[in-house]
């Protein structure tokens, strides 16, 4: 073990720099060694990875008696087993080292008890510029004192006030660094306001892996803040205005955040809205499966984004507002390929600039689907891992599972391109030669059975039941040529035009000069219904009227089998016997036969009876 006289540095009046780095000495003797530095001005004393005997050390005032007497600027005491270091020992109000002191290092440590209140004390310090507490390997949260009395701890609050609500922080007016990764226990932005005062300089705030159980707060008074990280931490809820008041920020990182998936899927685009600023952005090992694409459509000055350690199986971002884009970082996920418009996107921003893409440790695929992929990956213009042998090369799987890199299928590409159209080809042609076979097989069936098709087409469009709005009209009126007078003049006033059935009456659509038998078969094709008026001058005329309930009859089938109504106009016991007449009766359900007299009045319940049978909505005899 290395001592040092007490006078060692008696002789050196104007020393600015004292480094004692990495020696086989103990602290507390280093520190003794400071006597001949009394009342000087230093600007630095470096005593980083003094080796001790492995046994904690206790810094207290006996220890700092003569570097609280020393105007120095910076103090780094990394690295040196501290474990506990009371308030006396660096606080007293009255030292020269609180007043000159703009940079403190205790990093690599391993402070014990409660930290924050250490910190606080810090803070305390009126020139402090950067404060490097990170790192410190015993995470006890007992409580160790620091020796503090309650009028110091008044002191804190007055310097610390808060409620269940808001916490207000007072920084020293010149702090511009703040390092306290590793160095907090279960702290977090419980407040929903967090105000900060003197924050108008500090650029750097670090406080990953403080173990934050809650992230609920928006802190306000980091007006000039350029690098935030809060990795590490256990934020599963956010509040979505935690970024709302650091327009200024740079750098956020947010590695192994905890943050709630959807959560932040659903939320993301609002969490970073106004870091318009933002260069930087660090979002790995979230176990993200998927995130919204354009979460960071403010953010057009992105430089770097850092997406590597998730299980995102796209590139999940769109780059066309990030022209600056200079660094993606898409390693260690489960991208089996990037698709043709991610790979596009990259090009394009690489024609403008130097970018580069990470990929390393992803189950890339070497398979038919994407050889394409493995194409571009020695075309591109864009930077990919690697350097010499190993640049652009990557583990993939190919289509039989055995496992390859892409260096050794590019090297033989047209081999992989020739096998993989090849077994594209082959299908295409395959399905060819079967669908010709297939229309071969079709037309020697339709010429050898050309009239059993045909049957069948025919019984299967009788399988399709006509509607009424299959037809031209709806009633196609047989009657003698001495009732045409009720047939134009009554029928119409009491159906057409109190009831809307489109009637068809050969007196009023057919062309003078026309044959009259191919009229009446054309207009009972085209009627939904045939409605036969049968009176004693029907029942004589056996010519006309007895063609039309020849073709009446005809048209009945087993898919209209009520199509045919009578209508008897006088009492059929009076009427003389018509031979065509009787065969219809025999095939019309007896509800398709009515009575209605010529002298019917037109609002009769009779007229509306015979509309709704004619339409289809009844089927029961008056």
């Amino acid at each position: 073990m290395i001592t040092i006289e007490i006078c060692a540095f008696c002789g050196f009046p104007h020393l600015k720099v004292l480094s004692i780095t990495n020696a086989f000495i103990t602290l507390p003797v280093a520190l003794e060694a400071l006597y001949g530095l009394q009342f000087q001005s230093i600007k630095l004393i470096d005593f980083s990875g003094v080796q001790s005997t492995g046994s904690p050390i206790t810094i207290d005032i006996f220890n700092t008696r003569y570097l609280a007497n020393i105007c120095v600027s910076r103090v780094n005491l990394s690295n040196t087993y501290v474990q506990r270091i009371t308030s006396t020992a660096v606080f007293d109000p009255n030292s020269l080292l609180v007043k000159c002191i703009e940079e403190i290092d205790i990093s690599k440590n391993r402070l014990v008890g409660d930290r924050t209140a250490f910190l606080k004390m810090l803070f305390l310090y009126k020139r402090l510029e950067r404060i490097d507490l990170n790192t410190q390997y015993v995470y006890s949260v007992e409580k160790a004192g620091w020796g503090l009395s309650e009028s110091r701890m008044q002191t804190f609050q007055e310097f610390w006030p808060h409620n269940s609500a808001s916490l207000s922080l007072r920084l020293p007016e010149n702090i511009t660094f703040v390092n306290v990764s590793t160095a907090l226990q279960r702290w977090g932005l419980q407040y929903s306001t967090v105000s900060i005062t003197n924050g108008d300089k500090l650029k750097t705030l670090d406080i990953s892996y403080s173990w934050m159980p809650r992230c609920y707060g928006t802190p306000i008074g980091f007006t000039a803040l350029e690098t935030l990280d809060m990795s590490g931490n256990y934020c599963y809820n956010v509040s979505d205005s935690i970024f709302d008041h650091v327009p200024t920020l740079r750098n956020l990182r947010l590695s192994d955040f905890h943050i709630n998936r959807d959560y932040f899927r659903a939320n993301a685009w609002r969490l970073f809205k106004n870091l318009e600023a933002l260069e930087t952005l660090d979002l790995s090992y979230n176990n993200f499966m998927n995130v919204d694409p354009h979460m960071l459509r403010t953010q057009r000055h992105l430089k770097k984004l850092n997406m590597a350690g998730n299980r995102l199986q796209s590139m999940s971002v769109d780059l066309e507002p990030h022209e600056d884009l200079e660094l993606l970082d898409l390693s260690h996920n489960m991208l089996p390929t990037l698709l043709p418009h991610e790979r596009q996107a990259l090009d394009t921003l690489a024609a403008t600039h130097d970018v580069t893409l990470l990929l390393r440790d992803n189950p890339l695929l070497c398979a038919c689907s994407n050889l394409d992929f493995v194409r571009w990956l020695w075309t591109t213009s864009v930077q990919l891992d690697g350097d010499g042998s190993s640049a652009r090369n990557y583990t993939c799987v190919t289509d039989t599972g055995e496992v390859s890199d892409t260096h050794s299928v590019m090297m033989q590409y047209d081999f992989h391109w020739r096998r993989c159209v090849g077994q594209q080809v082959l299908g295409a042609v395959t399905a060819a030669f079967l669908l010709q076979m297939l229309a071969l097989v079709i037309v020697y069936v339709m010429s050898r059975s050309w009239t059993h098709l045909r049957y069948a087409w025919k019984v299967m469009k009788r399988l399709c039941l006509p509607r009424r709005e299959h037809f031209r009209r709806d009633a196609y009126v047989g009657y003698a040529d001495a009732d045409w007078e009720f047939a134009c003049l009554m029928l119409p006033a009491c159906l057409e035009e109190r009831h809307g059935v489109r009637l068809l009456l050969r007196d009023r659509e057919e062309l003078p000069g026309s044959i009259r038998a191919e009229n009446i078969v054309e207009h009972i094709d085209d009627s939904w219904k045939v409605l036969l008026l049968v009176t004693r001058a029907f029942a004589m005329d056996e010519w006309l009227c007895g063609f039309t309930v020849q073709q009446a009859q005809r048209s009945i089938t087993d898919t209209m089998p009520d199509r045919v109504i009578v209508v008897f106009m006088e009492d059929p016991a009076r009427l003389p016997p018509m031979a065509s007449l009787e065969r219809l009766l025999r095939m019309v359900p007896e509800r398709n036969v009515m009575y209605v007299h010529k002298d019917t009045p037109p609002h009769d319940p009779q007229w509306d009876r015979l509309a709704r049978f004619i339409s289809g909505q009844a089927g029961h005899r008056d």
